[in-house]
């Protein structure tokens, strides 16, 4: 469905399988204007997705901890993740 709307849109919510998160993000930062804001939920995944957490061998954990990488470092992003619920990332579109 990404491919075949258009925006710019000022807002991206993401919650969805885990394992495709770092894809709906990459389809959805070209329809989002600059300074749009993007909201993703679970990043704590119940504590999993933490450095400091033994890995689960769970696809979903690995998925979680890898996008919280790309997220926190994507160029395109000003991003943060804040311990609210099961942790939200909060970011602007450079």
């Amino acid at each position: 469905m990404l491919p075949s709307i258009s925006g710019p849109f000022d807002v991206l919510f993401i919650d969805a399988l885990k394992t495709e998160y770092q894809r709906y993000l990459d389809l959805s930062l070209p329809l989002l204007r600059t300074g749009a804001t993007v909201l993703v939920d679970n990043l704590l995944w119940d504590g999993r997705a933490s450095g400091s957490q033994p890995d689960d061998g769970r696809p979903d954990t690995a998925a979680i901890r890898e996008f919280n990488r790309r997220f926190l470092s994507d160029p395109r992003l000003l991003a943060t993740i804040a311990p609210l619920g099961d942790g939200v990332g909060f970011a602007v579109k450079r």
